[in-house]
């Protein structure tokens, strides 16, 4: 069975707000189903498993994100996979910052190195010169600036010194030393030689300095310099850019002689090859001066670690996690005996001196496109607007992925699930950390064409991304796009397919109108739609014609051709054409034009206006000077309501010309009652003696009060008033007692009074009679007694848990009959007997009715004399209080209708 080559490819990360590279809401795809891998008539959904060492896996990710290869878990929460691990590089050897806790508490160097490296042992080795390769800090230069203390000679001939400034440069395939502007020497090489080793000769490169001698070379196509110097004095570049030196100010100088003695074997192991200054293999800073490394240096001056008399890798890194790991678990190459895998408790604890590496994790969501909903019959239509949920990590897989060779060059991949990720979290010395995921991607065949782009600009051709811009440029004009990355877009040309930069262009074309601007102002004419194409050409206010729109951009034609406007203060499209009443509120200005730049001096005050049109919020309305335009701010659409409404007024009111605050007039109206024959907002309209004005009452009753005839029993005082308002009371009151409302009005009540009908609006009243009933209530909790159904009517009588028939109910409360007389009663949870409980308990009532009593006694006879005295007559004080109430309240009730009816009302003269 042949195998199935895998057909993946970069994805496009697509930036859409480069330097003029925005897209056009008319973008428009060229692409067809052609341009994808399909199967059964939908897009094909390929899968790939990665099975690798979980040291891979940092550069699958990126180790900003996987940090170590010691990975403790991996979590599946349904919705995403989060790996979780710990440490900083590869965890082989010692950990720097559990060296710094080990000497924190007290650890030697020794100690330190032994629990790391077990088995090895510290020798002395000879002082040696070592060769570095600078690149770390210098970077890849073709000029480089040079600077010398003391005295150097290049090749034995040219003398340099701190009197000049040199530079050396890349000319002609050579290296050119410059003192100032004049060439002093060239050669394939120039190698810088001190008078005399040490500090008293530094030459500084781009500014860093260095001691020693140093080679410069051309390596591909760039200034390479070597340096070569003693070993004890590399150490002290190396040390405080491997561990910082500070920390030997905070006990952890035990821990920086560590790092010098595995800095010192690290670098012997190479012999008199040439290393790098990065971190491929120590990082070396240059000449620099730092006491607590230098001492550290200078404490264990030649000491390296050796193991069974040969040099040992005294590999080290950053944190562990708690994990010391062999170089088995990370990379599998043979267990090497002083690389073992062992529990680190002392980078467990350095979370304290700054090791936020200890625990780490990343997640990765299992869905990354969501396809559901979208046509996969014809992906072209959404394939451009979809990218990763997780666009960094997903972009480095599939950088992986295409530097492992799995890449056809011309597909296009989009990861749209991570379907598995686990790690190995178990393991021994002898065993490899191993990771596997699987993911699910879609291709898009680069050959077939992705969407259009519009140049905007004359716009140079390009070989390759980044490269150099070819002799060539492409004309303004709509062309084709197979790929594109990061503002880069590859298109057909008549020298086949290039990459082109554009500093103008439009994804897409712009939309094609047929659309009227009334330009008020001035307008920069524009050879695309961007502000950096302006050219020195305005067009005068007038009326034009747009023939196409892209990003609030018009093309429109002029005498120079089709040119591009970006308007201000433009009216686009005709107004609509209305009939509408509106209000003017405030004074308002005129306009010539429906924008603020067209303001005039003259105002409107606030009346009633017709709009004849309407644009954007303004309206047209004619005037004294011809149509003019007014701002919605200050109008409001006039539609008041058309009712034929009986107001009675109980106050002054003033009269106004609009129903508007600020149009009052001198004239008032009278307490009387008018009517209302339009109603907007709460105000009215009526006819009055100056003509139709409006008003806003207070204190008004709008319509009839209600015909009753209810009877209300008063609980305490009602003040009297001559209507139904607060602001016109009385001084008179009418006592608690039994009155018959005949008018009702907004909770006020018309009665019958010695002064005439008066309206009252009392507290705690019962509005009509309570009804009767016969009814067996349970009462399930202690309830206090009440002369009337009201809280401010408690007595301190309470009925404890039992049966009471009520007689009566109003509005919740109900009338039982009690060793006090019939009191009132409202029971929190009201529950009713059935009917053959209440014939068994009707033979019981006199015990319903005693019981209460019974208590009574029994509390009184569980008290000392001297309290049973004081609560008898407690008892029969209240009984006494109750029986005078209702002897009051009968004559109240007898003496009700003489009161009413024996005074004749009394005219209201108003």
């Amino acid at each position: 069975m042949n195998q199935l080559k895998l057909l993946l490819v970069y994805s496009l990360v697509f930036l859409l707000v480069l330097s003029g590279i925005v897209p056009s809401s008319g973008k428009t795809s060229a692409q067809s189903s052609s341009a994808f891998i399909m199967e059964n008539g939908e897009i094909k959904r390929h899968t790939l498993t990665i099975d690798r060492r979980a040291w891979d896996f940092r550069s699958i990710f990126n180790s900003t994100f996987m940090k170590s290869p010691y990975v403790k878990s991996v979590t599946d929460t349904g919705s995403t996979f989060t790996v979780n691990g710990g440490g900083w590089g590869h965890g082989i050897g010692m950990s720097q910052f559990g060296a710094y806790q080990m000497s924190t508490e007290g650890h030697s160097y020794q100690n330190i190195l032994n629990f790391y490296y077990p088995g090895a042992q510290i020798t002395t080795e000879q002082n040696r010169n070592v060769n570095i390769r600078l690149s770390n800090y210098l970077g890849n230069r073709t000029e480089v600036p040079v600077l010398v203390t003391g005295e150097y000679t290049i090749d034995g001939v040219q003398t340099l010194n701190g009197s000049h400034n040199y530079s050396i440069k890349i000319e002609n395939g050579l290296l050119a030393l410059y003192r100032g502007n004049e060439r002093i020497r060239t050669g394939s090489t120039l190698n810088a030689v001190p008078k005399e080793y040490g500090a008293d000769n530094v030459i500084r490169i781009n500014g860093r300095p260095y001691i020693g001698t140093v080679r410069f070379a051309i390596e591909g196509g760039f200034i390479r310099p070597v340096v070569t110097l003693q070993l004890e004095d590399y150490l002290k570049g190396v040390v405080p850019h491997e561990m910082s030196a500070g920390w030997g100010n905070h006990g952890g100088l035990e821990a920086l002689k560590a790092q010098a003695v595995a800095a010192r074997t690290y670098i012997l192991r190479f012999g008199s090859a040439t290393v790098t200054d990065t971190q491929s293999h120590q990082v070396y800073g240059g000449h620099v001066t730092f006491a607590n490394t230098n001492q550290a240096v200078d404490s264990t001056r030649g000491e390296a670690l050796r193991h069974n008399g040969g040099l040992i890798e005294a590999l080290y890194s950053s944190s562990n996690g708690g994990k010391i790991l062999s170089n088995t678990n990370s990379w599998g190459s043979g267990l090497i005996p002083y690389l073992i895998t062992n529990d680190d408790p002392y980078d467990l604890r350095s979370g304290g001196l700054g090791n936020g590496n200890i625990n780490w994790n990343f997640s990765l969501h299992k869905t990354q496109i969501d396809l559901s909903g979208r046509n996969l019959s014809n992906p072209g239509q959404w394939w451009s607007e979809v990218s990763e949920r997780d666009v960094t990590l997903t972009n480095n897989i599939k950088t992986w992925i295409r530097n492992q060779g799995l890449v056809d060059s011309h597909y296009e991949m989009k990861i749209v699930g991570i379907d598995n990720i686990s790690f190995t979290t178990n393991f021994t010395s002898n065993q490899r950390i191993n990771g596997s995921m699987s993911v699910s991607y879609i291709l898009r065949d680069t050959n077939e064409p992705l969407y259009n782009l519009t140049l905007t600009s004359s716009t140079p051709l390009y070989d390759q991304i980044g490269g150099s811009p070819r002799s060539e440029v492409i004309n303004p004009q709509v062309v084709t796009v197979y790929q594109e990355s990061n503002g880069w877009y590859q298109i057909n040309t008549w020298l086949g397919r290039k990459w082109i930069n554009p500093t103008f262009a439009i994804e897409g074309e712009p939309n094609s109108v047929s659309q009227r601007l009334t330009l008020t102002q001035d307008t920069r004419l524009h050879d695309g739609p961007f502000a950096g194409q302006r050219r020195s050409e305005i067009v005068k206010p007038q009326t034009v014609t747009a023939i196409a729109e892209w990003n609030g951009w018009y093309q429109i034609n002029t005498w120079l051709g089709p040119k591009w406007i970006n308007p201000t203060n433009v009216l686009i499209g005709e107004p609509n054409v209305i009939n509408e009443r509106l209000l003017l509120t405030t004074d308002t200005r005129l306009h010539d034009q429906p924008l603020d730049s067209a303001r005039r001096n003259d105002s409107v005050r606030p009346q009633q206006v017709t709009a004849t049109a309407e644009w954007d919020g303004w309206y047209r309305i004619n005037t004294w000077l011809g149509p003019k335009w007014i701002k919605s701010s200050n109008a409001t659409v006039w539609s008041p309501n058309n009712v034929s409404v009986r107001i009675t007024l109980t106050e002054d009111v003033r009269l106004h010309n609009q129903p508007l605050a600020n149009t009052s007039r001198s004239e008032i109206v009278r307490p009387q009652t008018v009517t209302g024959i339009q109603e907007w907002n709460g105000w009215y309209l009526i006819n009055t003696w100056v003509g139709q004005k409006w008003i806003k009452p207070n204190n008004a009753i709008i319509g009839e009060p209600t015909p009753i005839s209810e009877r209300i029993r008063l609980t305490e005082d009602a003040r009297l008033h001559n209507s139904p308002s607060e602001s016109s009371r009385r001084s008179e009151v009418v006592r608690p007692q039994t009155v018959t409302a005949v008018a009702e009005w907004n909770g006020w009540y018309l009665i019958n009074t010695w002064v005439g009908q008066k309206w009252i609006k009392p507290n705690n009243a019962m509005i009509g009679e309570p009804t009767p009933i016969s009814e067996q209530i349970v009462l399930t909790e202690t309830v206090h007694l009440h002369n009337l159904p009201f809280e401010n009517t408690r007595r301190s009588e309470v009925v404890r848990p039992q049966t009471v028939t009520a007689v009566a109910e109003w509005n919740g409360w109900y009338l039982i009959k009690t060793w006090v007389g019939d009191k009132w009663i409202k029971p929190s949870n009201v529950t009713f007997a059935s009917s053959s409980i209440v014939v068994e308990e009707k033979e019981e009532e006199k015990e319903e009715v005693i019981e209460p009593v019974e208590e009574q006694q029994q509390e009184i006879d569980n008290k000392p004399e001297e309290v049973k005295q004081e609560k008898v007559e407690q008892i029969n004080e209240e009984s006494k209080q109750s029986e005078e109430v209702e002897s009051v309240e009968e004559e109240l009730a007898n003496d009700e209708h003489d009161l009413l009816e024996e005074e004749e009302p009394v005219k209201n003269d108003e």
